[in-house]
């Protein structure tokens, strides 16, 4: 529980991060109702992908959450009043990829590295196994 905690934080960090930088690059500045509703929305988003993708499991999934978050996106322009174009639900679309790789990537390492702590056990418990066999 404490790791799916750590990694929805950390998802819902890099996100509000992502898009509050892209925003501050385009000239965008923020007040306190803006950051706070960027953060409802990325918090919804997080929500969304960490769920949709632990409870779906089609082929499609990554393709799914993608439009799931553009959706949440669009909904929170209309919700916040925000003027939103194309370009910026495109880069809200390249945003979640982006942190669907990253997701990955750090899974994947984590993955790695219960594999070599698994080979090691493995070959602890070979050595031990032939060690008794000898006496």
């Amino acid at each position: 529980m404490k790791q799916k905690l750590v990694v929805h934080f950390a998802t819902f960090s890099m996100a509000t991060f992502v898009m509050m930088f892209v925003n501050m690059l385009s000239g965008v500045v923020y007040n306190n109702a803006a950051i706070l509703s960027l953060m409802v929305v990325c918090a919804a988003c997080t929500l969304f992908c960490n769920v949709f993708l632990y409870y779906v499991t089609t082929d499609f999934g990554n393709i799914l959450t993608v439009f799931g978050v553009l959706g949440i996106v669009y909904i929170g322009s209309k919700l916040f009043g925000w003027e939103l174009s194309i370009l910026d639900l495109v880069m809200s679309g390249v945003l979640t990829i982006g942190l669907i790789v990253a997701n990955y990537e750090l899974n994947s390492q984590t993955a790695k590295k219960m594999n070599q702590q698994l080979e090691i056990l493995k070959e602890a418990a070979k050595e031990a196994e032939q060690s008794d066999d000898l006496q």
